[in-house]
């Protein structure tokens, strides 16, 4: 930007519109990259509670497995 605000000091006139549309395009790329940045984030995070509740569900489970093992071995030893 301070090339771009140099040019502009010195009334240099873009050639090409596609320069003076680059201009503007990285003015707004800090503003962009945070959008960017605040999507990825959500994401993220809906990633991360499915990530969550699949792991509660699985201790679950798992609990359910050891209480019948322990069961069954309590049950084993009074044989």
């Amino acid at each position: 930007m301070q090339v771009y605000g140099i040019l502009e000091e010195f009334k240099y006139s873009f050639t090409e519109e596609e320069d003076y549309d680059r201009q503007w395009r990285l003015f707004g790329s800090p503003n962009d990259t945070k959008s960017v940045i605040g999507r990825q984030i959500a994401a993220l995070e809906k990633e991360k509670d499915k990530f969550v509740n699949l792991m509660q569900q699985e201790q679950s489970e798992f609990d359910l497995k050891v209480n019948d093992i322990s069961s069954k071995s309590a049950a084993f030893t009074v044989h």
